[in-house]
């Protein structure tokens, strides 16, 4: 199993752990990154191809609101998560080039919002992003 834990705004380095569930050995690979502090477009190294049984990525993406959706636009004066239009959808680029570079099998997001679909939620926009990047639906 593959395990990869990471808060993608503050760190630096992704840490990749493998567990070969035959023999319970753990073994742990870091691979380089870059901050996505000003949530700008970044090039995110391949991670590192498990050997054996399942990858899974934990993600807490800090706030991946894309604002209040009032009257047929966002407002972003009293969101937690980016402050324009510009900076959430940087945040969502950089998220989806991420999470398509790990291959992860199982993806578990922490903090990002999932208000009703008329509302037009950032999680539903992650999802429609990564299915456009990858071809998967």
């Amino acid at each position: 199993m593959s395990f990869i834990n990471t808060s993608v705004l503050k760190k630096s380095l992704i840490h990749v752990c493998v567990l070969l569930s035959a023999n319970f050995l753990m073994s742990t690979t870091t691979f380089a990154a870059d901050s996505l502090t000003n949530y700008g477009h970044r090039h995110w190294n391949q991670a590192p191809e498990p050997t054996t049984g399942l990858r899974i990525l934990n993600l807490n993406v800090e706030n991946y609101f894309n604002g209040d959706y009032k009257k047929g636009k966002f407002d972003y004066s009293e969101s937690r998560g980016p402050r324009s239009q510009a900076e959430y959808q940087d945040k969502r680029i950089a998220l989806t080039h991420l999470i398509q570079a790990v291959k992860a099998d199982i993806l578990v997001l922490e903090e990002v919002e999932n208000d009703s679909k008329e509302l037009k939620p950032a999680l539903l926009d992650l999802t429609n992003s990564l299915k456009e990047v990858t071809g998967v639906e």
